[in-house]
């Protein structure tokens, strides 16, 4: 073979050597291409903003007053908690009030309601903390009502309080919103329940405010778009990190504006720019299928969605438990699985939370129920199927196990199961260990005909190890 063969034959080996690792690369940083996600998207309204009733609820969080001072905060939390009441501190902060509480009944004679599109991680909303206070102070002039025998009014304050928090779950914000808007709901029903012990309505009324909080259980059409949010705020991320415009700082990142150039990218920053070891696309498509599991279980009662959303908890849990960065690095896409792992949130907890909003709606209509009955005959039911069809059209059930709620006529009680799905009899903790103990959590939830039947757990040592305590019977 001459010379110059041997030369052509060596540059084309060369030719295509060069042509299957450019190949090789083109395959390595392709991304897929982007996946069918439209299920996944919130379908936002265009509200005017002399019609959005966030506009009003914002002002009022605003404008809202709250001691700062740690003693008369703490007392406030008595009042609420019907630990103790001090008129002249309620009054006090309800005159300090006054604008704020006149914002809140604007917005609410609002008929429509959306905050602001949460677009990252570290969209701010202040406001939802704001709106619990502001629905603390609505719920203290609730109480203020009850106590003065006003008990129509007080009862209209406080479903104007669950009313606020509905509104807030449907108003199509992140995850943390919903769950505040659960907990001014929550207030709201607290309130309900005590107003008809401290200041009795008339059975015909007691019957009317059964029906009417039918509707209020947990908004879960709201909790599926604060998780199709949740899946958009990730999106983000995602394509941020990958664009330079998100920071990744450990396990932390960090939002910086558009229009802003961002600081100097150590290794991991300028590593997931690359696509090779960041496709964007892939990993949203990994991550779809999570978010849709997580919306497909909102409906469902937690003994039949706890077991799912498990499994999706310990998968991902295992799969940052696997993660090792120089394989990561060294992978296609391999930064991707960690950012994949290490953003999207545990969140099986949500679901109980969602079971306990129900339970304690089911709970409150029960127990106005149960007192219209007991006003009406001088006694109070045997079973809870003798309230219906005249006080209630039938039992509600206990959103964590599909069951129908409880009852016990010898404690007076209402009680749910909770979220180890043992009937206990209605066996809650009495003391301030137990309540603070897993053992303690895991007892039923109980809702006493008067609240001021509920024991307020005292405080106590805990067991020492030379002088074990036995368990209670109840146990389990």
């Amino acid at each position: 073979m001459t010379r110059r063969r041997k030369t052509l034959v060596a540059l084309a080996i060369l030719v295509l050597l060069g042509a299957f690792c450019s190949a090789l690369g083109w395959l390595a940083t392709r991304d897929d291409p982007p996946p069918d996600d439209a299920d996944l998207r919130v379908h936002r309204d265009a509200i005017p903003d002399d019609q959005n009733a966030f506009a009003c609820f914002e002002a009022a969080g605003k404008a809202v007053a709250w001691p700062e001072d740690t003693d008369t905060w703490d007392a406030l939390e008595k009042v609420l908690a019907g630990d103790a009441w001090d008129a002249a501190l309620v009054e006090k902060t309800l005159e300090e009030n006054r604008r704020a509480l006149g914002l809140w009944e604007q917005g609410l004679a609002r008929a429509r309601f959306q905050t602001p599109a949460a677009t990252s991680i570290n969209t701010p909303t202040p406001y939802a903390g704001q709106w619990l206070t502001l629905a603390k102070v609505a719920s203290l002039r609730s109480l203020s009502l009850a106590k003065t025998s006003r008990p129509e009014e007080a009862f209209e304050e406080a479903m104007k309080v669950v009313q606020f928090g509905h509104r807030i779950e449907g108003a199509k914000g992140c995850l943390v919103v919903w769950l505040m808007g659960a907990m001014v709901k929550q207030l709201g029903l607290d309130r309900l329940r005590q107003p008809a012990a401290e200041a009795p309505l008339p059975p015909e009324r007691l019957r009317a405010c059964v029906y009417r909080l039918a509707p209020f259980g947990p908004d879960t059409a709201g909790l599926a778009d604060a998780y199709r949010v949740e899946y958009a705020v990730f999106c983000n991320t995602v394509d941020g990190l990958s664009a330079g415009t998100v920071s990744w700082f450990g396990d932390v990142v960090v939002f910086f504006p558009v229009q802003a150039q961002p600081p100097p990218g150590n290794v991991m920053d300028l590593a997931m720019r690359s696509p090779y070891h960041l496709k964007p696309n892939r990993i949203k498509a990994l991550s779809a299928p999570y978010y849709r599991a997580l919306i497909e279980q909102v409906s469902k009662t937690n003994a039949e969605a706890k077991p799912r959303l498990q499994r999706l908890d310990d998968d991902l849990d295992k799969g940052v438990a696997g993660l090792w960065l120089p394989v990561c690095v060294v992978a296609p896409n391999g930064l991707g699985d960690i950012v994949l792992k290490a953003l999207i949130p545990i969140h099986s907890s949500v679901n109980k939370l969602k079971c306990d909003e129900n339970v304690a709606v089911a709970a409150t209509r029960l127990v106005l129920a149960i007192r219209a009955f007991e006003a009406t005959s001088g006694r109070l039911p045997d079973a809870l199927d003798g309230l219906v069809p005249e006080f209630i059209h039938a039992v509600p059930a206990d959103d964590f196990d599909g069951k129908p709620m409880r009852w016990s006529k010898e404690k007076r009680i209402v009680y749910s199961v909770g979220a180890d799905l043992a009937d206990d009899g209605g066996h809650e903790a009495t003391t301030a260990y137990e309540a603070a103990t897993a053992h303690g959590r895991s007892k039923d939830l109980v809702y006493h005909l008067d609240p001021r039947d509920a024991p307020r757990p005292e405080e106590d040592e805990a067991p020492s190890e030379e002088e074990p305590q036995e368990a209670p019977a109840e146990a389990h």
